[in-house]
C-alpha cells in the first residue's frame, strides 16, 4: 500500500511540473513556428514592417525570424524581425497589440527596439 501512495504521490509531481513546461507559463509569452501562415501573426508583422521600413529605404527586404504570442486582454505578438538591405543587417524585437474583437480587433505597435546595430555580412 505505501509503494502505491509513493507511486502516485511521484506521478502527480511529475506531472505538475512536466505539464506547466509544455504549455508555456501562464501570462507569459508562448512559441510558435515563425513560418505558421496564420493571417493574425502577418497582420502584426505588417503592422511592424511598415514602421521598420520607414527606418530604411524602399529596397529593404524585412524577414520575420521569431514569433511569441501572450494573450491578455487581447493579444501581444512578439516579433523578431530582420531588416536587409544590401549587406547591411538590423535585427529588431517588435510587441504588437491586437485588440479583442468586441473592442475593434485592432493592431497597433506598442514597442519597436533594434536589438543589434547594423551588421555588414
Amino acid at each position: 500500500m505505501r509503494g502505491l501512495l509513493v507511486t502516485v504521490f511521484l506521478g502527480a509531481s511529475l506531472y505538475l511540473f512536466v505539464q506547466p513546461a509544455m504549455t508555456g507559463l501562464l501570462g507569459g509569452f508562448s512559441s510558435k513556428p515563425a513560418g505558421e501562415n496564420d493571417a493574425r501573426v502577418n497582420q502584426a508583422v505588417d503592422v511592424a514592417t511598415k514602421e521598420i521600413k520607414g527606418k530604411h529605404s524602399s529596397s529593404t527586404s524585412i524577414s520575420v525570424e521569431s514569433v511569441e504570442t501572450q494573450v491578455v486582454a487581447g493579444t501581444n505578438y512578439k516579433l523578431r524581425l530582420k531588416a536587409s538591405d544590401g549587406d547591411s543587417h538590423t535585427r529588431y524585437e517588435a510587441v504588437v497589440y491586437e485588440e479583442l474583437p468586441h473592442a475593434g480587433g485592432k493592431f497597433s505597435l506598442t514597442d519597436l527596439k533594434a536589438i543589434d546595430s547594423p551588421e555588414k555580412v
